[in-house]
């Protein structure tokens, strides 16, 4: 307990005295009147700063040169992006759909997409797209997101709005800012927790980099924010039930049942707090 004793110009000139114990502040005056001012009980607490690394569910690599072949889509090759020399075009589609394993309700303070190019011919600028349909693992095509049905556009079905670009010019550790799109796929806002990887580069500019199946694959590392705790739901104080049930126990005045008064404009007498 801590006490505090101080004089104010008040009229009376009477002294203040403090006295704060635990969460809770009592003041009491030399006029014998007293105020009590009650802190919470669970104080908001400093919002946290978490860091998570989060590993894709599936990587795919589709080819415009063998449009019905899904032998890059997973498995034991790289991811490639770029063009092949002859104008036939490498995209790599990456999803997160298995989860962020983040809580819902928290703010991305940022998140980046990191990929291992393994080698790279000449400078290959890159552009990473949101995806408006989602890919099937080890089955999608330059054709067909399942090896079957058509995309819209044959290459992929994407916003063409940017999210984040990036020149690979050779080995080594590429990143990707990629933060508002993360947040929507952890707020269920966009159409899929998927995104796609395009070259916008001459003829031959290519590189490649490890897929999922490599163990060395993509991930994201995301700094976010937690909800806070003050967001959550809190129970009313016990002692607001006892007055309620104090106050449903009184017998009424017009000589009717306790029962009757206590249901009558409340619903019944559980949800009005009366115990019988």
């Amino acid at each position: 307990m801590r006490a505090a004793l101080s004089r104010r110009g008040s009229a009376a000139g009477g002294a203040t005295l403090a006295v704060i114990v635990g969460a809770g502040l009592s003041v009491a005056t030399s006029s014998g009147r007293a105020a009590v001012a009650r802190a919470s009980a669970h104080p908001m607490a400093a919002s946290q700063s978490l860091s998570t690394t989060v590993q894709p569910t599936a990587d795919c690599t589709i080819y415009s040169g063998s449009p019905t072949s899904s032998a890059d889509c997973g498995g034991g090759s790289d991811d490639e992006v770029g063009d092949d020399g002859n104008g036939s075009l490498y995209r790599t589609m990456i999803s997160f759909a298995g989860g962020l394993g983040i809580p819902a309700g928290s703010h991305i303070l940022s998140s980046t997409l990191t990929i291992d190019v393994a080698g790279a011919f000449g400078s290959t600028p890159s552009w990473v797209f949101q995806m408006t349909r989602a890919f099937s693992p080890g089955a999608a095509t330059w054709d067909a997101y399942d090896g079957v049905n058509a995309w819209s556009t044959a290459g992929g079905d994407y916003n063409d709005s940017l999210q984040a670009s990036s020149t690979v010019t050779g080995p080594g550790a590429v990143s990707f800012t990629i933060t508002p799109m993360t947040q929507a796929w952890l707020d269920g806002t966009a159409p899929t927790p998927e995104l796609m990887i395009l070259p916008y580069a001459g003829a031959g500019n290519a590189f490649s980099f490890a897929n999922q199946a490599s163990g060395n694959g993509p991930y994201l590392t995301v700094a976010y924010q937690p909800p806070s705790t003050s967001a959550r739901r809190r129970r009313p104080h016990p002692s607001s039930r006892r007055r309620s049930a104090r106050r449903c126990r009184r017998p009424p005045r017009d000589g009717r049942s306790r029962s009757s008064s206590c249901s009558a404009g409340h619903g019944t007498g559980r949800r009005s707090g009366c115990t019988g």
